[in-house]
């Protein structure tokens, strides 16, 4: 509501042009947010990138208590460190490597040879 109130005084060419500064901006922090979330999925794998979303809540919650001013119950608090928890579980357990082949390259017959 300040934000309309303060541009509306300016003049309705300078509402244009925030809307559109503001959509510009908008745009430009989804994009940036998608093309890092894709840079995850290739860098962590699915599983570790999809639990980026789980954080969203528990950083809502803190920017509303240290911007708004809001409060925040047991139950809030006990929410967001589960989640941190389940976070943490996905990330530092430990991962599990392919096996090492068998026989080496070297080993394995061309399919030209095969055939006689």
């Amino acid at each position: 509501m300040w934000i309309k109130i303060a541009v509306e005084e300016i003049g309705p060419f300078t509402l244009v042009a925030f809307r559109l500064l503001f959509g510009l901006a908008g745009l430009l922090g989804f994009c940036t947010a998608y093309l890092l979330f894709f840079y995850l999925i290739n860098a962590w794998g699915a599983t570790r990138a999809s639990v980026v979303t789980s954080v969203f809540p528990v950083i809502g919650l803190i920017l509303g208590l240290l911007f708004l001013g809001e409060v925040a119950d047991g139950r809030l608090l006990l929410g967001s460190l589960l989640v941190v928890a389940g976070i943490a579980v996905v990330n530092l357990r430990p991962r599990l490597r392919p096996k090492a082949a068998a026989f080496s390259a070297a080993e394995v017959q061309q399919p030209s040879s095969l055939v006689k």
